[in-house]
């Protein structure tokens, strides 16, 4: 007869493990691309960016390979609102055909409100256009909403990875570019077209001396400036956050550089950038917190219209941890601010995908942290927020190599999650799914997620892949019933790394008071005990024995667990 105690863990246990089975509300799937293709059912493809339209038709854009060959097209596919391909069209285009180019991606893609589409197009390799040779060519391109090409321009000696439409509807690129065209440095580089292809300024900013300067993204606000960001050099203090604002003319407005740690062994590196409605700039990136990559922190910066820097945060972190991406940034209706970013033990006996976790934060406008939640064994390639404050995350899930889409409400609490591969694709050694980006739909609210599952034809080796796209409504939901509705929250606890070695840290959230956490072993007794108050806390567990534990915190009277294996 088990001890009454032990039989209440372990029916609050199972508890546990049936919320976290909690399904989600897809509401399509599409699988294909290669087989509309015979030519290159050997080739492997690139999932790289969504767009839906007005009509709820999504719009989708990658490159594939040849068979037999690693040169890349670009190709854009087109969805109805049930998921049934209408259309697609591949590139053709004189300097990005060529079968020696093998790094032509899709940086960006753009909808306006008329449902035609921009895409952003980049190779790295030189290519020959109109008789001339460059090294280093981006492509823009506007199709109407039935993929007929209107036109088509060439920005040469550059790598335009974001672009974006200003309040007067013309068309703002930034990325990089050599300077003095063939040159060995790289600077940042916008470029700004009208609606018809003409374009009306563009502009490099180079730091002074021998330095690379990298433009990472761009935002808009409503009176015609174009705010971008990037990653920048400076004498003696090494790489730095740089913002700057230009007008509707291409004049610059302000400049201001940001980093933690002054001198020239900073190594901090931009994210994303984003403009509210009010006017103030958010930025994001990942700075060191010293002077080597033993660890680093996501690092999110506000400026008001003006460029005076109004309040920085660092993410909370501890030596031995560091974001492996820049953050990702968006902001609600209400001006809170959420950033998105993939963590990771720095220790060499930790550093494998197994630990790699996502952490989703989300501040006030004032930079006050409302909640922070932690998903382990995961990692984000894109997330997005609705006006309301939900959060639709798109990446994979580690170990095994999964497809991963979740959506947070606003109070941060996870409403759903997907885990999926194909079934005939689990049991091959080498196969493996992703989702790379997300778009949601203005109309409804749903999210659509795009990416890849990818077939072995041989144990370790990649055979080629198909393009999948995903669309789910907003309905939080869990169990095996798609219409049963969660009433109940999901995951307030997140532990990670998982499995760890040496220590653990928990993250709620929820803000815990003076709660009480303990480590239980699988009979139910407490081997660890620590109070914990705030979002984030660690316990140290070289001690432990190796084996699967559960955490159980105790806060205002309500019990959260969360499993983890202990190496």
């Amino acid at each position: 007869m088990k001890p009454k105690s032990l039989s209440l863990f372990l029916v609050a246990y199972a508890t546990l493990l049936c919320l976290n089975s909690n399904a989600q509300p897809l509401v399509w799937n599409a699988e294909q691309f290669l087989h509309s293709y015979p030519q290159y059912q050997s080739g492997f493809q690139l999932p790289q960016k969504i767009v839906t339209a007005s009509d709820n038709s999504v719009f989708v854009a990658g490159t594939f390979n040849f068979t037999n060959t690693f040169a890349r097209k670009i190709a854009v596919l087109k969805y109805d609102d049930t998921g049934d391909s209408i259309t697609s069209v591949v590139v053709e285009d004189p300097g990005f055909n060529s079968a020696a180019l093998m790094n032509n991606y899709v940086n960006d893609m753009l909808i306006d409100g008329s449902d035609n589409i921009y895409v952003l197009g980049t190779t790295s390799d030189s290519v020959t256009i109109n008789g001339l040779k460059y090294r280093g060519t981006s492509l823009l391109l506007k199709y109407d909403k039935d993929l007929n090409l209107e036109w088509q321009r060439h920005i040469t000696h550059a790598d335009m990875n974001s672009i974006i439409f200003d309040s007067n509807g013309n068309i703002c690129l930034n990325g990089s570019t050599k300077n003095n065209g063939d040159g060995t440095l790289t600077n940042m580089f916008t470029v700004v077209f009208d609606n018809n292809g003409n374009e009306l300024w563009r502009r490099r900013y180079a730091s002074a001396g021998a330095y690379d300067d990298k433009g990472a993204d761009i935002a808009a606000d409503g009176s015609g400036n174009v705010y971008i960001i990037g990653t920048s050099n400076v004498a003696g203090n090494g790489k730095q956050l740089v913002t700057i604002k230009y007008d509707a003319s291409g004049n610059t407005q302000w400049r201001k550089f940001f980093n933690t740690y002054l001198g020239a062994g900073a190594k901090d590196q931009a994210g994303s950038v984003a403009v509210s409605a009010s006017g103030n700039v958010y930025i994001s990136g990942v700075v060191t917190t010293g002077f080597s990559n033993v660890a680093s922190r996501t690092m999110l910066v506000c400026y008001n219209t003006n460029g005076t820097k109004q309040w920085n945060k660092k993410a909370t972190s501890t030596q031995g941890t560091y974001s492996l991406i820049p953050a990702k940034i968006r902001i609600d209706a209400n001006e809170n601010v959420y950033v998105c970013s993939t963590r990771q033990p720095y220790s060499t006996t930790q550093f494998t995908n197994n630990n790699k976790h996502i952490q989703v934060r989300k501040y006030s406008s004032s930079g006050v942290l409302q909640w922070s939640a932690i998903k382990d064994t995961a990692s984000v390639y894109d997330f997005d927020v609705t006006p309301v404050g939900d959060i639709y995350i798109s990446g994979s899930k580690n170990n095994p190599f999964k497809f991963y889409a979740a959506k947070y409400n606003t109070g941060g609490t996870l409403d759903w999650e997907d885990i999926y591969a194909p079934l005939v694709y689990n049991d091959q050694v080498g196969s493996g799914s992703y989702g790379t980006c997300l778009s949601i739909n203005q109309n409804n609210a749903n999210a659509v997620t795009f990416g890849a599952f990818a077939q072995a034809a041989q144990p370790g080796s990649i055979y080629s892949t198909e393009w999948m796209t995903r669309q789910y409504n907003t309905a939080p939901r869990f169990g095996n019933d798609p219409q049963q509705i969660s009433t109940e929250p999901l995951n307030e606890l997140n532990v990670y790394p998982n499995p760890a070695q040496n220590q653990i840290f928990i993250s709620s959230t929820v803000a815990m008071k003076d709660a009480t956490v303990s480590i239980k072993n699988l009979v139910g007794q407490s081997v660890k005990n620590i109070s914990m108050n705030g979002f984030e806390t660690s316990i140290g567990i070289g001690d432990l024995k190796s084996g699967i534990y559960v955490i159980d915190a105790i806060n205002d009277g309500k019990h959260f667990m969360k499993k983890f294996v202990k190496q």
